[in-house]
């Protein structure tokens, strides 16, 4: 802007503000106005705004675990067996048996799973022995 337009702009800005604070007719058609009280039994004004509470943001799952590991219905997590993704030829039918099933993770990981995992129905005390 030119420096003539920017004193004109500072003028008028200016001389809106001394009348706002003089409180002329302009000024006082220009504040807002308060609703009007509900009556009993009306519907509510369209302008009313609904006030939400705060909520915490929600917790992230770590989708990397969530594929690994699964609670039983007792609130236990269980694990995949490592050593039967590849190579298994030369390993007995017995052993390929066994790393087919599941294990319950040691105590030791309860809390790094559950981290990961914060909406896994879980029970502490299932793993006690």
């Amino acid at each position: 802007l030119s420096a003539a337009c920017r004193t004109a702009a500072m003028a008028s800005l200016s001389m809106s503000l001394s009348a706002t604070s003089l409180g002329s007719k302009a000024a006082a058609a220009a504040r807002p106005v308060a609703a009007p009280a509900a009556r009993a039994g009306a519907a509510p004004l369209a302008n009313t705004r609904l006030v939400t509470e705060a909520k915490n943001p929600k917790l992230k799952t770590n989708k990397s675990a969530a594929k690994r590991f699964r609670a039983t219905g007792t609130g236990k997590i269980m694990r995949r067996c490592a050593g039967k993704a590849h190579i298994n030829e030369h390993k007995s039918a017995a052993q390929l048996k066994r790393l087919s099933t599941k294990k319950v993770v040691k105590d030791t990981e309860w809390d790094n799973i559950s981290g990961m995992m914060p909406y896994l129905k879980l029970n502490r005390h299932s793993n006690a022995k």
